[in-house]
């Protein structure tokens, strides 16, 4: 509260009438504080509870793609606005090769499903990729 006995933000964050952004480092040890973080975000956001567990999901394989694949350390950020979340993922590893399959890998195949699940949960998801890193963005518009 403050000294008028009005609801105050977070430090760091901004009233629920404009953008709230948390955005955090991560490695392998904070792969839970991520989810919980997207969860929150989603929330924030009002999503439904089911679309924003499919999020968590998607952010999840994200993240766990960062540790194995792209250099063991990220950062996370989640954007909530009046449009709707947008979470992005980064890491500093070699990036994605210049396409992607567009089907569900064999099923004898051990990697591969992560990108696919994303982007079938979240068709609009964009991706920058460069030899320094790459950034996954995905968006989810408010109900």
């Amino acid at each position: 509260m403050n000294d008028r006995g009005e609801q105050s933000s977070p430090p760091g964050l901004v009233s629920e009438v404009g953008p709230i952004v948390v955005s955090a480092p991560f490695t392998i040890d904070e792969l839970a504080r991520t989810r919980l973080l997207v969860f929150e975000a989603a929330r924030l956001a009002g999503l439904a509870e089911a679309r924003g567990q499919e999020l968590v999901l998607a952010v999840n394989e994200l993240v766990v793609n960062v540790v194995r694949h792209g250099g063991g350390t990220g950062t996370l950020t989640t954007h909530v606005g009046r449009e709707g979340l947008t979470v992005e993922v980064a890491d500093t590893g070699p990036g994605l090769p210049e396409t992607l399959p567009s089907t569900l890998p064999d099923p004898g195949q051990t990697s591969g499903r992560g990108l696919w699940l994303v982007r079938t949960l979240f068709p609009g998801t964009r991706w920058t990729s460069t030899p320094r890193g790459l950034t996954v963005r995905v968006f989810e518009p408010r109900a």
